[in-house]
């Protein structure tokens, strides 16, 4: 399934986080393209995540948007996610991709 070439255009790379962001001029393969969220994120929003987290397979979760005002960009938000979503898309209510996971925020204790 995954052994296929597609010839894309490189539109943006981030090169601290190892990322890239390219288009395909088509979609021979009939792959599940997703459009990039344009409108602004608000406090509250809800939000998907979809991962493989190590051998679990297919994971989702949800939550919201709790902050905005990370350096950078970044977003905070409220889904429990396990080890291993590191590079997981995150998409708002619309099916389109807000960002991706980065990092995640562990609590010890009360």
């Amino acid at each position: 399934m995954f052994n296929v070439r597609l010839s894309a255009n490189i539109k943006y790379i981030e090169k601290s986080l190892g990322l890239a962001l390219v288009k395909l001029p088509d979609n021979p393969a009939g792959y599940l393209l997703v459009k990039i969220a344009v409108e602004p994120l608000k406090i509250g929003d809800a939000i998907t995540v979809l991962g493989y987290p190590y051998d679990q397979g297919l994971t989702v979760s949800t939550g919201i948007i709790a902050s905005t005002a990370g350096n950078g960009g970044r977003i905070l938000i409220t889904s429990i996610l396990p080890l291993g979503f590191s590079g997981s898309p995150i998409f708002n209510s619309r099916g389109e991709a807000i960002g991706i996971i980065l990092a995640r925020i562990s609590h010890t204790g009360f």
